[in-house]
């Protein structure tokens, strides 16, 4: 094949021009209606059975943390960029959405069971005001996918029915009951109360659907919107929507003191831990001076000393200053050693440590607030994440480096007070053996009564300390403030009746346009005179399609190429001689063609064939014969289609025939001409008997005897072949013929076809080969040639 040849081929599929695409979809446009109609409808559907959503917003204020005033001198320079702004907000922001926080939302407000009635066909929540009754499930979490349904009983009473358990209904005997009553149900046991200032008269049917707090819980979250409302802010904004307007903003406005709840308490665990160490200490201490009571008592009972104080009045005068110092340091070695000890606990490795203590060390109170700091946010980082978290695993290793500070500051401070202690105890005896006359009892209840009064100091101590730990806890802030309370459009965000009905339009408009294009590109068949272009072969016209009112099985049968083929089938005669429709100038338009393209010399015998079946051969062939006739012309109609004899069927297939005269029984070819009564002036020659061996009868001498006896008597003889290539007969009949005219019909050729068309044209396998396009509709294609023939021949009447 050459390079022309393989450019056609390739140009099969033409492409499509706009006003092309327009005339196709217009063409269509019962399909549009249709489709349209039927979107339209289903937009409608959606908005009435879907729930409309309401979006309601809330935005609150993280206050920034005091404890790093520092930032605050930065703050021109972060407006520059020179900083970057602390990640404090980011963190509260990843917080406020914590699975911790929406699951106590969920259980404060019984948000895994939720009530819904039928309103039409919509299923309508109810919440808050609506809710006329609770339900409690007092067991633990029910399967997923449980539900009932509540209805009124005609006693005042409740009736529970239509049980469902992980999906699957339950055989249950409906279940009569009253508010109040402890209700034992196929999925546990149930608390049904009345809401107070509602009816707690049912007006219909309640379905009740129960679930998981953790699958509520993902759900909530999966609607929970969070964003900073400005990166330089510190403003949170959430965002929520739901069914339920009330519940939307109840959800945002819980989640916001949830969030608070849990700010504060672990802003007091500092203080919750020095109370119970203090606490602690207290009740030992307490131990210890109850002993030391007890002992000075005994001791005077069993030495019979009533009056000490004058005893030892002179020794405790001259150490006054002395025992001073010592009772202050001795308070703080002892908080010293209680630190150190609890530090050594390992029930104690992640709480935090007792502050403020007074242990008098400026360096192990700051590394104990440090401590304390990193293991709050130790334990809010490992809760809302993994341990394998790197920021986690940094802070761990920090607390125990901090950890390691904490405890040998303490034994420096330790011994430090220990050296000032044994100093000032050296002096003390030093006093006292100035004294030595005093007896050696008086000198062991001076040592009783110093450790009593030590223990006593130290008591009173601690108890101050608890009170103002107490006070802290009790003034402890919240970390936020609201700056817009929960609130929205009174307007459903979703879904919104007009984007769905435009969206319904657009896609009943979509739909089919997408349709009737794809159908119409993947389509392999012919289309009409355009698709033929592509042929080099001399075009003669083209026949409009008969059956302009065609049932939409016929359309389709003829677009996919499935008309049924029917031997039987006679199509009417439509040449007439007062005809002015299109199909009357069409045939008309083919004469004129036909008559330029032949000699005019002689009688001329032409063949009319097609590549494949059902091409409406037989009716182009009358039909163009009648228009001959109806000029004047003597013209001969042969059927020599010998093994379908359609065209013979227009005159009731007489038995003398072709077949007769082809095989010798019959010599005079008079006998074999009939004429149809609606066509005069224009002769038949039937088949007549179907021969088993119609190939092997063309190859005679007596076809060329016959034409050549016609061409004396007609001025035009027109031959109806079988299809070329299926038989060999149209290959044989061609030469005795001095034209061939290819029948391309529309809807039944495969336009994969027509590179083999133009092959025969080419190697001049059919005498002078032309064709014609058959069975165009004018009205709905797009490739047929329309120029409005029919409204001109209605307006010249």
């Amino acid at each position: 094949m050459n390079t022309d040849q393989s450019q056609q081929q390739e140009s099969l599929e033409s492409s499509i021009s706009l006003p092309d695409l327009l005339k196709l979809f217009l063409s269509h446009w019962r399909w549009f209606v249709l489709s349209l109609v039927i979107c339209m409808s289903l937009g409608m559907l959606y908005l009435s059975i879907t729930q409309p959503v309401y979006t309601r917003s809330t935005s609150i204020l993280i206050k920034e943390d005091k404890e790093g005033a520092s930032a605050g001198d930065l703050s021109a320079f972060q407006n520059l960029g020179l900083f970057q702004g602390s990640s404090k907000v980011q963190n509260e922001l990843i917080t406020i959405q914590s699975p911790v926080i929406i699951t106590e939302v969920v259980r404060r407000l019984g948000l895994n069971v939720n009530y819904s009635v039928r309103t039409g066909l919509r299923s309508h929540t109810l919440y808050g005001t609506e809710l006329p009754l609770r339900l409690q499930l007092l067991d633990r979490d029910p399967e997923e996918g449980s539900s009932l349904v509540l209805s009124p009983s005609t006693d005042g009473g409740l009736v529970l029915d239509q049980f469902v358990s992980a999906g699957e209904k339950l055989q249950q005997a409906p279940i009569k009951a009253r508010y109040g009553d402890t209700i034992k149900s196929p999925i546990g046991r149930l608390l049904i109360l009345p809401v107070q200032g509602v009816s707690a008269q049912l007006p219909q049917e309640v379905k009740v659907s129960i679930a998981r707090i953790d699958d509520t819980a993902n759900g909530i979250l999966a609607e929970l919107k969070g964003k900073l409302t400005d990166e330089k802010a510190s403003v949170i904004q959430l965002t929520y929507s739901d069914v339920s307007a009330q519940r939307a903003e109840d959800i945002l406005s819980t989640i916001v003191s949830v969030y608070n709840e849990l700010w504060v308490e672990d802003k007091n665990q500092v203080a919750v831990s020095t109370s119970r160490f203090i606490d602690e200490r207290l009740d030992v201490i307490q131990r210890d001076l109850g002993a030391v009571d007890g002992d000075i008592s005994k001791f005077k009972s069993r030495n019979l000393l009533p009056n000490v104080d004058e005893v030892t009045r002179l020794v405790l005068d001259k150490s006054k200053d002395a025992e001073a110092q010592l009772l202050l340091l001795s308070n703080q070695i002892s908080m010293a050693r209680y630190i150190r000890s609890y530090i050594l606990d390992e029930r104690n490795q992640w709480r935090v440590l007792p502050a403020n203590s007074g242990i008098g060390s400026d360096q192990v109170e700051s590394l104990i607030g440090e401590y304390n700091k990193n293991l709050i946010l130790y334990n809010r980082l490992k809760a809302n994440s993994s341990e394998a978290n790197p920021r986690v695993l940094d802070l761990e290793h920090t607390l125990t480096e901090l950890r390691s500070a904490v405890s040998k500051s303490l034994d420096n401070v330790i011994v430090s007070l220990s050296t000032q202690i044994n100093s000032l105890q050296a002096s003390e005896q030093r006093n006292t053996s100035r004294i030595a006359s005093s007896p050696e009892q008086a000198k062991y209840l001076i040592s009783i009564e110093r450790q009593q009064k030590i223990k006593e100091a130290l008591y009173l101590y601690l108890l101050q300390k608890r009170e103002e730990t107490q006070l802290k806890q009790s003034f402890a802030a919240y970390n936020t403030r609201v700056i817009t309370p929960p609130m929205g459009s009174r307007k459903p965000s979703s879904p919104v009746t007009r984007n769905i009905l435009l969206a319904s339009f657009v896609l009943g408009l979509i739909l089919p346009a997408v349709a009737i294009f794809a159908i119409d590109t993947f389509d392999t068949k012919l289309r009409g005179r355009k698709d033929a272009e592509v042929l080099s072969i001399p075009y003669l016209g083209q026949i409009p399609d008969m059956n302009k009112y065609r049932s939409l099985r016929t359309r389709l049968a003829q677009r996919f190429g499935r008309l049924p083929h029917d031997s039987n089938r006679v199509r009417p005669l439509v040449v007439t001689a007062a005809g002015g429709d299109q199909m009357n100038e069409a045939f008309r338009i083919l004469r004129t063609n036909i008559q330029y393209m032949l000699p005019k010399d002689r009688a001329q015998v032409v063949m009319l064939s097609s590549i494949n079946p059902a091409s409406g051969k037989t009716f182009i062939t009358l039909n163009l014969a009648n228009s001959f006739a109806l000029k004047g012309k003597r013209v001969a109609v042969l059927d020599l289609d010998l093994r379908r004899a359609l065209l013979s069927l227009y005159i009731n297939r007489p038995k003398p025939g072709l077949s007769s005269f082809l095989n010798g029984e019959i010599s005079k070819i008079s006998e074999l001409r009939y004429t149809h009564p609606d066509m005069p002036g224009l002769d038949i020659y039937p088949v007549g008997i179907i021969p088993p061996n119609p190939a092997e009868l063309l190859s005679t001498e007596r076809l060329s005897e016959l034409l050549d006896q016609l061409r004396s008597e007609y001025d035009l003889i027109l031959i109806d072949c079988p299809p070329a290539e299926i038989v060999a007969d149209a290959s044989i009949i061609t030469e005795v013929v001095d034209m061939t005219i290819f029948i391309l019909r529309v809807g039944v050729l495969d336009k994969r076809l027509l590179p083999e068309l133009e092959r025969f044209y080419r190697e001049n396998k059919y005498r002078q080969m032309t064709y014609v396009v058959n069975g165009v509709d004018q009205l709905s294609s797009k490739y047929g040639y329309n120029y409005g023939y029919g409204d001109y021949y209605a307006k010249s009447k």
